[in-house]
């Protein structure tokens, strides 16, 4: 049977309350499709579509360092439509995800004012998006991914040792999850390990913030970051060798190079380095601890031993929830998307697990299959020029932790009902912190 979008009329850009009714029926309408699929755990305030709905306006408001800002977002959430707002944020396309206005994003590039996160790279716009793109992506392509195989395993079984042996009988999945990502990424950044509870804490004020508006200001991200680039650029000075993304940054700052129109600037490293820390807990972060949540539920859990085993359960993981659910983009001309008249300065928000769910594009799209044949169909890292560079990364240490723990603790358990799970609201819909019975 085709499937047919939900036709009722959508609600006017003021009507928030059949706003609300809209996403509070569309989860209800997924939770129906199938009733024994794992608990997603959905936020109360998430607003967040999981079956395709005709697109609809809803005006909001963000928060800005002064004042608000009024906003009038147009929701999408079929495949197609998806497809299409995704796709027109690249260089001539007319959605941006530059928010920021250009001369706050001038002083902030020039003088380092503002907190570190405010218009951070993954809000930038062609040309100067594909030469970030280039700056960071070196050490994140699968070719470089496979030669941290060995460290990522014993990264894992090392803080699992650690964690194990301050409580044998409860693990955060969500703790154990971030800590491996962590020291990984001050091998990756190549700076000492001893920096990974630094970046913990940096990602903590992080998570616990609703939105980039409302961020504590956090000046040690900025004076950690630029005195260890100052060490880099001295050492290269002295013929030092180039270790890790912080050497190559380095390099490229003395060498000159460009983000789009103008050098690179200290400020802009600092921000490339923290967007790096902080992105990467989306999959081996998030989405470890959500595909642990997940197969302990359907009983999968044991069996994900081996690697493309515990690959394919994340995957699935990542179509049935993604941990960024919502890119939102900024209409910067007049345009039509997804069939819809679009004036400049309205938004358009993308909803990625109602994509993930298109019957047209999967079959029994409300049920968690590991060996689901469609799932290359899946969307779970947005899409060009936007696609997220630490895809690999993401998955193959998320994997590895998988994998991990159920070598190790097979008889792992959720806790007994009512279970004390929630899933974050905030920048990401995380689930961050999960406590499991280890059963050992």
């Amino acid at each position: 049977m085709a499937h047919e979008l939900d036709t009722r009329d959508a609600p006017g850009s003021g009507d928030s309350e059949f706003a609300d009714s809209v996403f509070a029926d569309n989860l209800r309408i997924a939770r129906m499709a199938a009733p024994d699929a794992p608990d997603l755990l959905v936020p109360p305030t998430a607003n967040t579509l999981f079956v395709p709905t005709a697109p609809f306006l809803t005006q909001t408001s963000m928060k800005l360092p002064v004042g608000r800002q009024r906003m009038e977002v147009l929701h999408i959430s079929d495949y197609d439509g998806v497809e299409e707002a995704l796709r027109a944020r690249s260089a001539s396309g007319p959605l941006s995800q530059a928010f920021e206005l250009a001369p706050l994003r001038v002083l902030r590039r020039r003088f380092g004012v503002g907190h570190v996160n405010n218009g951070g790279p993954w809000m930038l716009d062609e040309p100067a998006l594909a030469d970030v793109r280039r700056l960071i992506s070196a050490p994140f392509k699968p070719t470089e991914m496979k030669a941290l195989v060995a460290d990522v395993v014993a990264t894992c079984d090392s803080v699992l040792a650690e964690m194990l042996k301050a409580d044998a009988e409860m693990l955060d999945v969500g703790t154990y999850a971030n800590e491996v990502h962590f020291r990984m990424m001050a091998r990756i950044m190549g700076v000492s390990e001893s920096l990974a509870p630094v970046f913990r804490e940096w990602m903590r004020v992080f998570n616990e913030s609703d939105s980039l508006a409302t961020l504590t200001r956090q000046p040690e991200i900025r004076r950690t970051l630029s005195a260890l680039l100052a060490q880099a650029e001295t050492s290269q000075h002295q013929g030092g060798e180039i270790v890790g993304l912080l050497g190559f940054l380095a390099q490229e700052h003395l060498g000159g190079a460009m983000i789009g129109s103008s050098r690179l600037r200290t400020s802009d490293v600092v921000s490339l380095l923290w967007a790096v820390i902080a992105a990467g807990t989306d999959t081996p972060g998030t989405a470890a601890a959500a595909t642990v949540y997940f197969t302990l539920q359907t009983g999968d859990f044991a069996g994900l031993t081996e690697y493309d085993r515990a690959r394919k359960a994340i995957s699935e993981s990542l179509r049935f929830y993604p941990p960024f659910p919502k890119p939102l983009s900024k209409v910067r001309v007049d345009c039509e998307i997804a069939g819809v008249p679009l004036k400049k300065n309205q938004w358009v928000e993308t909803h990625l697990p109602a994509a993930n769910r298109d019957e047209r594009v999967f079959e029994r799209p409300h049920e968690f299959d590991i060996d689901r044949p469609d799932i290359k169909n899946a969307r779970p890292f947005g899409d060009i020029p936007h696609y997220c560079i630490g895809s690999h990364y993401g998955q193959l240490v998320g994997a590895h932790v998988i994998t991990t723990l159920a070598t190790q603790l097979p008889g792992l358990a959720l806790l007994p009902k009512p279970r004390p799970y929630r899933r974050h609201t905030g920048l990401l819909h995380r689930l961050d912190s999960l406590p499991a019975l280890t059963n050992v």
